[in-house]
């Protein structure tokens, strides 16, 4: 099973803008792919990051914080409905 690095969770709650957060789900999936991970793992690891940011509690988060959570969520989502590619 693969595990979210530490920090992961953050980096996506900490960008900038909504491009930002997929220039790190989408570079983070190509790094997989680069070190021969199959693509079911490589979906395990897509699941468990939505289900993280889901968990993500804290009571602190600003507007920003919280759109990067639903925009980070859309793009998993979408990867886990239409394929890693997708």
């Amino acid at each position: 099973m693969i595990q979210l690095k530490k920090g992961e969770i953050e980096r996506i709650i900490n960008c900038d803008a909504p491009q930002s957060v997929e220039y790190i789900i989408t570079g983070t999936i190509g790094i997989l792919k680069e070190e021969g991970l199959i693509n079911d793992l490589i979906m395990c690891y897509i699941q468990e990051l939505d289900i993280s940011l889901t968990l993500y509690k804290n009571n602190s988060l600003s507007l920003k914080e919280s759109d990067n959570i639903k925009s980070a969520q859309e793009i998993l989502m979408n990867k886990i409905l239409n394929g890693i590619d997708a």
